[in-house]
């Protein structure tokens, strides 16, 4: 009984069993996370270093999981000091809010933590164009870096994705 309860987890996508994931490791900016296996991933879009996209197909929103790096290194240089995470991390959520349209609403700040390394998460809702959407974001800072991986979901679907998107979000290592 043991066995199958293992074996339904697993098929679920509710554990860390990583069957249903591969390691995506980038060596130029020298970090790794896990992705959905079957997903198409995409290197360089619209300033990501890597998308991968689900393989679901929807006229409204295709979920996503991206990752983007930000040089600190300028901004710290400016600013004459080391920028904190909890800086960072309050700049870029106003930013994004401020980007985004409409009203945001079940916001949800939590600390998450990725290999060794302390992060910020950021969950949200709100409606583009008129479809309702989850957003859900890891904030990491290793040496004058940010990391930041964001998922994406039309917002009736993310619970079915939240284990896949926490997988993720928890799989960055950065060496």
């Amino acid at each position: 009984m043991k066995s199958f309860l293992v074996f339904i987890l697993c098929f679920l996508g509710l554990s860390g069993c990583g069957s249903n994931s591969v390691r995506y490791e980038n060596k130029q900016y020298g970090f790794s996370l896990l992705l959905p296996a079957g997903w198409k991933q995409e290197e360089g879009y619209q300033g990501t270093i890597i998308i991968a996209r689900a393989p679901e197909e929807s006229p409204k929103f295709k979920t996503n999981i991206n990752l983007t790096i930000g040089d600190l290194s300028g901004i710290e240089a400016k600013a004459q000091k080391k920028i904190k995470l909890v800086e960072f991390y309050e700049i870029n959520k106003a930013q994004l809010f401020e980007v985004l349209p409409g009203v945001k609403y079940n916001i949800r700040e939590d600390y998450i933590n990725a290999g060794n390394n302390a992060g910020m998460l950021l969950s949200f809702s709100c409606d583009i164009e008129k479809v309702p959407l989850r957003f859900m974001a890891g904030i990491w800072m290793v040496a004058s870096k940010a990391y930041t991986i964001t998922c994406s979901t039309e917002r009736d679907k993310f619970e079915s994705y939240l284990p896949v998107f926490e997988r993720t979000l928890k799989s960055l290592r950065v060496k």
